[in-house]
């Protein structure tokens, strides 16, 4: 996790506390040919990289990890020269070869384009600003506004942008397809992406120790056991709070290296200040003017990630985009969370052209969540992984018959529990908030 920003206005690094605290490892401050790059570093593989990378009049600013990146140059030093590699292979369509998580910038000064983007589902925070033939992108958006941008917008998820820097236009392109149709008759080749997703996120991590939030739930039940099928080093820690005590007990028999918490209210108290001094607000318009820094499990996340960093451990597997993608919010045709969650209850249509994409799936909570946990474990310094966001778990999702789509509550991850016989609280969903049951 880094963070970056560009722009041609006039700027100063040390302004921005925010974005100091997502890359603690060092800061680079650069002007090239009238436009500021700034990058704050957090190192995690390969060599010491410093940001901008510059060949041939190819500039690119970078945040977060490509894991194809030794497939498409082996000779990189890093994932952030491969891009470069990328993009002098394919053009502007070079994202469509990336596969990771990531926001990146990227300069053409020969061809005078500006290409911005992050990834298919915008795990990695990017905001941009054109006014008055003024640039502005950045991991938040408070830089922007700094800098006297008004009129400041998210990156729209699964999309490349192109700026043509002779006129200033403003053209984009869709970056992944998904195939629509629904075929497969076993989870088998779910199961294999999924455990690649895990494998790949955590393989890729240098010396950089990795680490869950492990709940009652499916998704991070599911994280928790595929990692310790494949014997991946890792630290699972529970806060005892919405959650079913006896599972949660259960799971951590089964795991190498678990911790348990009872959360006391000064601990709360504590760590919901953290969170109101440390974190940008992220306000959604579609939900009521949904605040991260008054979600309470944001709260519970600051804490688990401060005892992580205090073990060393820095890179968080999140459970992120399981319910939007394989449940809609739904359980048996049934709205779980109201209409504002749910598209069609979590009964997958027989052509999914009907409801693709549904509401959550870019957008909405979708959007709300990853904020959560991008903004939440950056304040330490933490890189967030997404592995239920991998395009090749949610291709094999939507490759699916609608039959076994539907067999059950949340079919593809219940499946996986089963089949390894990790233990689980069937067909519930409990939404975790860090202040109940307080010691």
């Amino acid at each position: 996790m880094c963070s970056i920003l560009f722009t041609n206005k006039e700027t100063e690094a040390s302004k921005y506390k925010l974005l100091k605290l997502r890359g603690p490892d060092g800061t680079t401050e650069k002007n090239i040919s009238g436009y500021n790059f700034v990058h704050n570093l957090l190192s995690l593989t390969g060599e010491y990289t410093e940001q901008p990378v510059v060949e041939d009049e190819i500039a690119v600013l970078f945040n977060g990890e490509i894991y194809n990146y030794k497939e498409l140059d082996p000779k990189a030093q890093s994932d952030s020269y491969s891009i470069i590699t990328a993009y002098k292979k394919y053009g502007p369509k070079f994202v469509q070869y990336l596969d990771g998580e990531y926001a990146i910038v990227l300069i053409d000064y020969n061809k005078q384009i500006i290409l911005f983007s992050s990834d298919i589902f915008r795990t990695k925070p990017l905001f941009y600003s054109l006014e008055d033939g003024n640039i502005g992108l950045s991991t938040f958006r408070t830089p922007l506004e700094k800098l006297e941008f008004k009129d400041i917008q998210p990156v729209t998820p699964n999309t490349c942008y192109v700026l043509d820097l002779k006129t200033f236009d403003l053209d984009k392109f869709i970056i992944k397809e998904f195939d629509l149709k629904q075929y497969k008759t076993t989870y088998d080749d779910w199961f294999k992406a999924f455990e690649r997703a895990i494998e790949k996120r955590a393989t890729q991590s240098g010396d950089k120790k990795i680490f869950i939030g492990l709940s009652s739930g499916y998704d991070s039940g599911a994280i928790a056991c595929a990692l310790n099928k494949l014997d991946v080093d890792n630290k699972s820690y529970s806060i005892f709070a919405s959650e079913n005590r006896q599972v949660i007990e259960d799971r951590a028999s089964t795991l190498k290296n678990a911790e348990t918490i009872d959360l006391t209210q000064l601990d709360y108290n504590f760590w919901y200040s953290f969170v109101q001094r440390n974190c940008e607000d992220f306000i959604s318009n579609q939900y009521n003017g949904y605040n991260i820094k008054n979600d309470k499990a944001a709260v519970g996340l600051a804490y688990i990630c401060n005892k992580a960093i205090n073990e060393e451990r820095k890179i968080y597997l999140s459970g992120q985009g399981a319910d939007e993608i394989f449940s809609d919010y739904g359980m048996y045709g049934q709205m779980i969370m109201g209409p504002n969650q749910s598209t069609f209850g979590g009964i997958f249509p027989e052509d999914l052209k009907s409801v693709y994409p549904w509401k959550n799936f870019f957008d909405g909570t979708m959007e709300m969540y990853i904020a959560k946990e991008e903004y939440v474990a950056g304040s330490f310094g933490i890189e967030t992984r997404y592995p239920y966001l991998d395009q090749d778990v949610v291709q094999e999702f939507l490759s699916l018959t609608p039959e076994l789509k539907n067999k059950s509550y949340k079919s593809v991850v219940y499946e996986y529990l089963k089949q390894n016989n990790f233990p689980l609280d069937k067909d519930k969903k409990i939404g975790f908030q860090a202040n109940r049951n307080l010691s």
